[in-house]
C-alpha cells in the first residue's frame, strides 16, 4: 500500500510540473535561471520555499522535518545534513526534479547523535562523520587488502575493548539504538597486524647484511613485489605503537640516485617521512615507499681526490659509514633547480664539499647525500634561491660559514635525515622521543599537550590528569629539558594537532624555552628519533643551525657534555629502538626513580642556587657553566640573565605561537612548579602584585589564548622538590598534577570539581598525602614558608 502510495504521489507531482511549466532534470530551462524541485516520500514534509529557483551555478537548499519514525535514507542530488535537516544541492546548471528517500523505523528518529569513523586512510565510509539520527544507513569498506582484517567495532578499537559488530570487509548496517555507546555511535576498523608494515624499494635495491637489517626488535621477510615485511616484536610495539624509520646504512640504494624520505605513496605525493623518525602503527596505507632524488649530472662537477682521517676519539665501528678516502666537488658548472649531490663521482666516494664550490647558482632544492663529512666554510655563496636542504645528520665537519648570509637566508625547509645510528636511545633524552610516539599514536582522541621542561618531565603524571579527567582527552607530557628549545615542539604542534586539542606552555625560566633563536646541540640530542619535527618548523627563525650540528657530533667546549655522555661520534651506535631499556621511564616517556619518594635531598645536593625571579629576567644561553675540574664548584655560578620581552626574544617566541594555532588547537600559558624557597627577594617581598605582575607580562607580550590558572597556585613548598627548584619528588608531582586538573576543569566549565583522591590513589610516579577533607596536607601557594 506504501508502495502504491509513493507511485500516486509521483505521477501527481510530474502533473504539477507539467501544469506548472516544470521539466524533467536535463530538460531546457530558462537562460541563466534554474528551477529545482524537491520530492520527499512520507513522513517527510519540507518546510521551505519547494521549487525554488537559482541563478546558473548557484546553489539550491532546502529544509524538512521528519516524522519521529522515519530516517532519511539518501538523496538523488546533493548532500543532506542530518544535525540540521538541510538539504544542499550545489553547482545547479538544469532543472532539476530531487528525490529525498526516508524510510519507516521502529525507534525515535528526531535525535541527532555524533557518529565517528576511526579506520586508516584506505578505510572508508559513505556517512560523514557528524550529527546523524537513528535509522540511517551506513555502509563502510575495509581498504587494507594485505592485511589480516579483524572487523569492525563499536565504542572502541577491540584493543580498548570496543564490541565487534561485524566481521565483513563491506559492511552496512542501519544505525539503532543498539549501535549507541554513551550517547555516541563510533566505529573502528580493526586489523590484527597492528604491529606490520611494509617498505618498498620503490625502484631500488634491498641490500642485507645491514644493522636495519639485524635488528633484534623486529623480523622482516620479503615479498613478492620486492617489499619488505616489517613485524615488530611484542616488547617494542606495545610500549610504543610506533616505528622508527629506518636510517640510511645502505639498506636501499639506488645508482644514480639518493634516497630523500620514506612516504605512504610511491610518486612522494603522500605522507613523507624523514630518515630515522617515528611514525604511528597501524600505518594508513600498510606501505612505506623510498622516495629518491636523481643525481645531478656529473658532467657539471669538479672534483678531485680527498683524504679524512676518522678523528680522534672515535673508530670505525663507532663511524661505520665514513669513507677515509674519496673525492671533493670543487666546482658545479649547472643550473639545475634541484642539485643532488651523487654518492660517487668517477667511481670513488664524494666525502667532502670545498669552499667556493657553488657560488652565484640558482638551485632553490639542495640535497645532500648520506656519505658527506665535510663542508668547507663558503661552499655555498650567493645561492640566493636556495629554500629547502636534505641534510645529512652524520656531516662532522661543518659550521655555520659554510652557507653564506645570501645562500641560508631563504631556507624555510631543512628536512634532516639521520644517516648514522642513534646514541641517545638508550637514555633519558633519546626517551622524549616517547612522548612523539603518544602524540601520533592517539591523534584520533580528544588531546591535552603539555610542553614543558624537566619540572613536567619529571613532575606530572598524566595517567593521573586523565583518570581526574574522566578520561576524555589523552594527556602527551612533552617535557623535556629546559635548556632544550620548547617553542620549537610548541611551534610544531601546529601541523601535528587539530581542533579538538589543547596546547599547554609550561616553560622554567630559561631563554631556550621562551624564544632563544640559537639552536643548542642539546635540542638536537633530544630531537634524535623525531627528526620529523624539523618537517613542521620554519627553520629561518633559528640561527647557529649548523654550528649546533656540529657541536651534536663533535663537541666544542671542554664542559659542554656531561661524563656519562658525550660527542655523537664518541659514543657506541644504538637502535631507536632501545628506548624500551630506557630505566626509570614509563609509558608516557615520564622520568621515575625510587628515593623521589622521601622528601626533598639535604640541601647541599640541590643544584640549583640561583634563585627564581618570575618576571621578564629568565636564564640566558650561558645557563649551565661549571667546571668538571673542581668537583666541589657549584652549578650555575655563571649568572647570565636575558629579557624575554626584548623582541629578539620575544618575536620568535609569538611565531612559534602562532604557528602552533595553525591547526586549530587552543594554546595557553601555565606555570611550571617552583621552590618557594628559592623566589628572589623581590618576590617575596612584593607578593602578590608581583605575582599578579607576572601575569599581566605574559598576557602583554604574547598571542597565546589565554593563561591557565595562576602562578601562585604553582609555587610549592620546599620539601616537595627532589634535588632542584623546578624538580617535584613524588608528592609534589601529585599535588602539581591536581592543581593543573583544577585549572583545566575551570577552562572546560566543569560544574563539579573532584577531590583529590577522588579517582583513587594507584597512579604510577604519584604519592598521596592528604587531610580528611581530601586537600594536600600542605596547600599551594605558601611561598612564604620556608
Amino acid at each position: 500500500m506504501k508502495k502504491l502510495f509513493g507511485i500516486f504521489l509521483c505521477l501527481a507531482i510530474s502533473i504539477m510540473l507539467v501544469a506548472c511549466g516544470g521539466t524533467e532534470e536535463g530538460g531546457p530551462s530558462n537562460e541563466g535561471e534554474h528551477t529545482v524541485t524537491l520530492i520527499a516520500t512520507e513522513g517527510i514534509t519540507v518546510t521551505s520555499d519547494n521549487p525554488v529557483k537559482v541563478s546558473d551555478g548557484g546553489t539550491a537548499t532546502f529544509k524538512v522535518s521528519c516524522a519521529n519514525n522515519i530516517a532519511v535514507q539518501s538523496a538523488s542530488h546533493g548532500i543532506y545534513d542530518y544535525a540540521t535537516g538541510t538539504l544542499r544541492i550545489t553547482g545547479v546548471t538544469d532543472d532539476l526534479r530531487v528525490e529525498l528517500i526516508g524510510e519507516k523505523v521502529s525507534f525515535d528518529t528526531s535525535k541527532v547523535y555524533e557518529y565517528s569513523f576511526f579506520g586508516t586512510g584506505q578505510d572508508s565510509s559513505d556517512r560523514i562523520s557528524g550529527g546523524i539520527t537513528l535509522g540511517v544507513r551506513i555502509s563502510v569498506k575495509a581498504g587494507l587488502a594485505n592485511r589480516s582484517f579483524v572487523g569492525w567495532s563499536i565504542g572502541g578499537s577491540v584493543e580498548y575493548g570496543g564490541s565487534i559488530v561485524s566481521t565483513e570487509r563491506e559492511y552496512t548496517f542501519v544505525a539503532s539504538p543498539d549501535h549507541l555507546v554513551n550517547g555516541k555511535i563510533t566505529l573502528y576498523a580493526n586489523y590484527s597486524d597492528a604491529n606490520v608494515y611494509y617498505i618498498h624499494p620503490n625502484g631500488g635495491t634491498v641490500n642485507g647484511g645491514t644493522p636495519n637489517m639485524t635488528n633484534s626488535y623486529y623480523t622482516i621477510e620479503p615479498t613478492t613485489d620486492n617489499s619488505l615485511k616489517v613485524s615488530l616484536n611484542k616488547e617494542y610495539y606495545e610500549f610504543t605503537e610506533c616505528a622508527s624509520t629506518f636510517y640510511d646504512d645502505g639498506t636501499f640504494t639506488r645508482t644514480g640516485y639518493v634516497l630523500v624520505e620514506y612516504n605512504t605513496k610511491p610518486d612522494g605525493t603522500g605522507e613523507g617521512y624523514s630518515l630515522g623518525s617515528k611514525f604511528p602503527l597501524p600505518l594508513d596505507t600498510s606501505t612505506l615507499y623510498c622516495i629518491w632524488s636523481p643525481d645531478t649530472s656529473h658532467a657539471d662537477f669538479e672534483y678531485e681526490d680527498i683524504n679524512i682521517p676518522l678523528p680522534t676519539g672515535t673508530n670505525a665501528a663507532k663511524a661505520p659509514h665514513w669513507v677515509e678516502d674519496g673525492v671533493i666537488i670543487t666546482a658545479y658548472k649547472g643550473d639545475e633547480s634541484t642539485v643532488t649531490i651523487p654518492e660517487t663521482l668517477g667511481g670513488k666516494t664524494v666525502i667532502a664539499i670545498a669552499s667556493g664550490a657553488f657560488e652565484n647558482k640558482k638551485m632553490s632544492t639542495l640535497v645532500l647525500n648520506r656519505r658527506i663529512i665535510s663542508i668547507d666554510d663558503g661552499a655555498f655563496v650567493s645561492c640566493k634561491s636556495l629554500d629547502k636542504i636534505y641534510y645529512p645528520d652524520g656531516i662532522y665537519y661543518i659550521e655555520n660559514d659554510a652557507f653564506d648570509e645570501d645562500s641560508w637566508s631563504g631556507v624555510k625547509s631543512l628536512y634532516v635525515n639521520a644517516t648514522i645510528a642513534p646514541r641517545y636511545a638508550w637514555s633519558l633524552e633519546g626517551a622524549y622521543a616517547v612522548k612523539f610516539t603518544r602524540l601520533l599514536t592517539n591523534s584520533d582522541k580528544e588531546r591535552i599537550v603539555i610542553i614543558s621542561g624537566s619540572s613536567s618531565f619529571q613532575g606530572l603524571s598524566a595517567a593521573y590528569l586523565e583518570a581526574l579527567l574522566d578520561g576524555r582527552y589523552c594527556v602527551v607530557n612533552f617535557g623535556t629539558t629546559r635548556t632544550t628549545q620548547g617553542y620549537m615542539f610548541l611551534e610544531a604542534m601546529g601541523a601535528l594537532t587539530d581542533e579538538d586539542d589543547i596546547l599547554l606552555f609550561a616553560p622554567e625560566n630559561s631563554a631556550y624555552m621562551m624564544g632563544e633563536p640559537r639552536l643548542y646541540w642539546k635540542t638536537l640530542r633530544d630531537l634524535e628519533g623525531m627528526y620529523n619535527i624539523f618537517r613542521h618548523i620554519d627553520i629561518s627563525g633559528y640561527t647557529n643551525v649548523l654550528g649546533a650540528f656540529s657541536e651534536f657530533n663533535k663537541g666544542s667546549e671542554p664542559d659542554a657534555y656531561e661524563t656519562n655522555r658525550g660527542p655523537r661520534y664518541t659514543l657506541d651506535p644504538g637502535k631507536y629502538e632501545d628506548i624500551v631499556k630506557v630505566s626509570n621511564i614509563n609509558e608516557y616517556g615520564e622520568y621515575l626513580v625510587a628515593d623521589r619518594a622521601g622528601y626533598v635531598l639535604p640541601d647541599n645536593k640541590y643544584q640549583d642556587v640561583y634563585k627564581i625571579t618570575l618576571n621578564n629576567r629568565f636564564k640566558s644561553i650561558k645557563e649551565g657553566s661549571y667546571l668538571k675540574s673542581d668537583p666541589n664548584e657549584d652549578y650555575y655560578t655563571s649568572e647570565k640573565w636575558c629579557d624575554i620581552t626584548d623582541p629578539y626574544y620575544k618575536d620568535n617566541m609569538n611565531r612559534a605561537i602562532v604557528a602552533a594555532k595553525a591547526g586549530g588547537a587552543k594554546v595557553y600559558f601555565t606555570f611550571c612548579p617552583v621552590d618557594g624557597a628559592k623566589l628572589s627577594d623581590e618576590v617575596t617581598s612584593g607578593g602578590e602584585e608581583w605575582l599578579a605582575a607576572y601575569e599581566k607580562m605574559i598576557e602583554d607580550n604574547y598571542q597565546f589564548d589565554g593563561i591557565l590558572g595562576s602562578v601562585g597556585t604553582y609555587i610549592y613548598n620546599h620539601k616537595y622538590f627532589y634535588n632542584n627548584a623546578f624538580h617535584l619528588n613524588d608528592y609534589g608531582r601529585t599535588y602539581r598534577t591536581y592543581d593543573m586538573y583544577r585549572d583545566l576543569a575551570t577552562l572546560l566549565g566543569k560544574s563539579y570539581v573532584k577531590g583529590i583522591l577522588a579517582v583513587g590513589t594507584d597512579f604510577e610516579g604519584c604519592l598521596f598525602e592528604s587531610t580528611t577533607n581530601g586537600k594536600p596536607l600542605y596547600g599551594t601557594g605558601e611561598y612564604f614558608e620556608k
